[in-house]
């Protein structure tokens, strides 16, 4: 088995990738990264790799951290990173999201590898996604309106841009 390169390095990096298992006439399997699309961006399934640049890493880092303190000593309040959410409401499909703040969490200490709104009881207050440049649309308009029907309080988007030569 062999990775087979089909689509341009920086287009993988850029947006995320999934592998495929391609089998060849000759009976033997090679896998190939596949971009991913708008749909999987939103809702990564496992396996899926969402690269981030340095500036996402390190913003979402760091407010987990300033939150992390912030509620250190609450035994309620919980603060994720890059953790699946499972929505209580059924049109909502789950999503990863960069930091999230969850007021009345029943074990705040428990390893969780998701949160599922409805076992706890309870669903984030405060939002923070960091802006990808290739998927600025869903980041500033899908996700605002889908936080909205989970009846989300806070969503707060960290976006660095270029525009004419400046970062902003």
């Amino acid at each position: 088995m062999t990775t087979t390169p089909k689509y341009q390095t920086s287009e993988l990096a850029e947006g995320g990738w999934r592998r495929e298992i391609i089998t060849n006439p000759d009976a033997t399997t090679d896998y190939i990264q596949v971009p991913l699309t708008s749909e999987e961006f939103l809702h990564p399934q496992e396996g899926y790799h969402l690269p981030n640049s340095t500036f996402h890493d390190n913003a979402a880092g760091d407010a987990k951290d300033m939150l992390t303190r912030r509620y250190a000593k609450d035994p309620e309040t919980a603060v994720f990173r890059d953790l699946v959410i499972k929505w209580d409401i059924p049109r909502l499909r789950d999503r990863c999201l960069d930091v999230y703040v969850v007021f009345g969490v029943k074990n705040k200490a428990q390893n969780r590898t998701e949160f599922v709104v409805a076992q706890d009881g309870a669903r984030p207050c405060l939002i923070m996604e960091v802006v990808s440049p290739r998927y600025r649309k869903e980041d500033r308009q899908i996700k605002v309106q889908q936080y909205a029907q989970a009846s989300v309080q806070e969503y707060v988007m960290i976006d660095c841009r270029t525009q004419r030569g400046q970062v902003i």
